[in-house]
């Protein structure tokens, strides 16, 4: 059955908002326990099962564990804690839904914790691409990816269930946070650690520049204990309890301003902190007589005064009038913050009407929201390019950024003034359309990966995609990004031997050798003889009926190796990745590629703006702009081994 709406029950209202700066997406906890979702879908993060864009708030698939108490955003996924201590996760997977597989899931799922061990979550964080919860206990959980040991189970093996992060005996923490490939907590008795990437900006704290997979002491100075830390990708910054602020890695988002040890943020005598906020390379913090201050990189004004000069040490923001802030909140080039009576003020970055003051005008000075009369906020939550905030009752304002719908006002409009999420303030239900659900996959045989789309065949030759589909990619006849895998769309008995996936486009062998292409087709990479994108596959212009016998893509251009060692290509054309000696123009059907010497291909590879191809004498050639031969040539040349060049030397 197709999920069916669920109406918002009367007196319904949003009490907390999760919002990730990485993502065009939204989610709110109601009052009552259950979590909403709106805009981007991708990935299936908006947890409702359909795995299309939303323009207003849908509601997450209940658990049966319990009420949601407790919600986290990633860049693509996105957690919950029941009021009875179960975590579940919902949308991208490379192991961060923590229920043991690598499937991208639409509804949520069970974190599948570890064996014999208390998993009762009562916080939950989340980075790009792992997660983490703490238990009840002070124990502390990570699960999904672990390039950078950001698990902190002391490797760096991906997981895809939930391990025990390796704390020193006896530490037990009270606070949890995740960002990017970080993963910090603040311990009981004060003490920070942090474990993850650390490499070329000190972002652990620990004196040195070399990632651990293990959880490694913050060095404050002796005595100064912590109550609060905030990993912001390559800076990250503390609160201690004496209201002082401490950063440390990238501080000023460029590369030179580096410490990997936590310094003090120079304040004049008197001043102390009450709250933090890291953004993408600045951060602002509230004083404890209210006053907003911030520092780092200032490109867009982000700092709010009254320049875009980059600062080191904090500022206070000029705000128009005598304000108090209570809270901030930093995005990637725009801040926001909150006053004592409720009212918005945002600051830096407007090109979407971020800033709510109803123009796309930068601003390096607050400029406050234009509420609705009589409104006022209890937060606010900047995103990537929108900004949301609570209103005092319980209801959801966001402005800014739409075009994936996650201002979710029911419209794909962008918004410079705050629009009311849609289905709030009274019990209308919010729309759901019914759509058919994918059909079933079968066993995969084979599989291809793009950017942001995937791929495969099942053991019948029915060729599936799913991800990314701006650009019709998918190939099922829409332009709807797809969560599931859905069947691509071709006649009757056509079924696929091989497939490959680039950024926009992807291409396909049928079991007889036909080449077929769908998506993007700006410079002619489907090979149709037109620059008309499809969505569904369209059969390459081959010449005489040729037979293909691998096909490969690159950077909007696509190769193919014929039957009889031959190689064509068609598409882009800048770097004379075609090969067909020519480089400027576009080819929109297959061109022969001219080797220097009669050549039988063993193998053909696109790059993202050349190719190579290997002859079945062993003998490598590369056209395009080459890495190797370090060139840009419209022609096929020799690439030497570095045995070939030490004899060449030696002679």
């Amino acid at each position: 059955n197709a999920p069916q709406a669920v109406p918002a029950a009367p007196g319904f209202r949003f009490a907390a908002i999760a919002s990730s700066m990485g993502s065009p997406h939204t989610c709110a906890l109601s009052d009552v326990g259950s979590a909403y979702c709106w805009g981007s879908d991708g990935s299936g993060q908006l947890g409702d099962g359909v795995g299309i864009a939303k323009s207003a708030p849908y509601v997450v698939n209940r658990p049966t564990g319990g009420s949601i108490v407790t919600l986290a955003a990633g860049a693509q996924h996105n957690c919950g804690a029941t009021s009875t201590g179960l975590a579940y996760c919902w949308g991208a997977n490379v192991g961060q839904l923590g229920d043991g597989t690598q499937v991208t899931r639409a509804l949520p799922t069970a974190v599948s914790p570890p064996f014999a061990i208390d998993f009762s979550l009562k916080q939950l964080s989340t980075g790009d691409s792992h997660s983490c919860g703490l238990s009840s206990g002070g124990q502390a959980y990570c699960w999904g990816q672990n390039y950078y040991g950001q698990l902190g189970d002391g490797t760096t093996t991906s997981r895809s269930t939930g391990v025990q992060v390796v704390l020193p005996p006896g530490i037990r923490l009270r606070s949890l946070a995740a960002a990017d490939s970080v993963s910090c907590g603040v311990a009981v008795d004060g003490d920070a650690y942090c474990w993850g990437s650390n490499s070329y900006f000190g972002q652990l704290g620990d004196g040195t520049t070399t990632s651990r997979s293990a959880p490694t002491r913050v060095l404050m100075p002796a005595g100064m204990k912590l109550q609060f830390v905030g990993p912001g990708g390559t800076q990250t910054c503390g609160l201690d309890t004496e209201g002082g602020v401490w950063c440390w890695g990238q501080v000023l988002g460029n590369y030179s301003n580096r410490t990997s040890v936590p310094t003090k943020l120079s304040v004049p005598a008197g001043i102390t902190f009450a709250s933090v906020a890291t953004g993408a390379n600045h951060a602002c913090a509230v004083t404890s007589s209210g006053v907003a201050t911030c520092w780092g990189q200032n490109t867009s004004g982000q700092l709010g005064i009254g320049s875009t000069t980059a600062i080191d040490v904090p500022i206070a923001v000029r705000v128009p009038t005598a304000t108090g802030f209570k809270m901030l909140s930093a995005g990637a080039t725009t801040t926001c913050g909150l006053s004592a009576d409720g009212e918005a003020w945002c600051w830096g970055a407007n090109a979407f009407g971020q800033l709510g003051d109803g123009t796309r005008i930068d601003r390096t000075t607050p400029v406050k929201v234009i509420l609705p009369v009589g409104t006022t906020l209890e937060s606010v939550h900047v995103g990537r390019s929108h900004v949301c905030g609570v209103m005092t009752g319980g209801g959801v304002l966001c402005w800014g950024s739409n075009e994936s719908r996650q201002l979710g006002d029911g419209t794909p409009a962008f918004q410079a003034r705050p629009v009311l999420v849609t289905g709030q303030q009274d019990s209308t239900p919010f729309p759901l359309p019914v759509v058919t659900p994918a059909p079933a996959l079968g066993t995969l045989a084979s599989v291809a990966t793009g950017s942001s789309t995937a791929c495969g065949t099942n053991a019948s030759g029915v060729a599936f995609c799913w991800g990314r589909n701006l650009s019709g990619q998918v190939g099922d006849g829409t332009t709807t990004s797809r969560s599931a895998p859905v069947a691509v769309k071709v006649s009757a008995g056509v079924t696929m031997a091989s497939l490959a996936v680039a950024n926009n486009h992807a291409c396909g062998l049928t079991a007889s050798g036909q080449a077929m292409c769908w998506g993007n087709n700006s410079s002619g990479e489907l090979g149709d003889g037109t620059t008309a994108s499809r969505d569904t596959p369209v059969a390459v212009a081959s010449h005489s009926r040729t037979a293909y016998s691998r096909i490969t893509v690159g950077g909007s251009f696509t190769c193919g190796q014929t039957t009889t060692g031959a190689v064509q290509c068609w598409g882009y054309n800048a770097y004379g990745q075609v090969g067909d000696g020519t480089s400027g123009t576009n080819r929109v059907v297959p061109a022969s590629v001219t080797f220097p010497e009669t050549v039988n291909a063993a193998q053909v590879v696109a790059g993202g703006i050349h190719a190579c191809a290997l002859a079945s004498s062993g003998t490598l050639y590369c056209w395009g702009r080459t890495p190797v031969a370090r060139l840009v040539t419209g022609r096929p040349v020799r690439i030497a081994t570095a045995s070939h060049r030490s004899e060449s030397h030696r002679r």
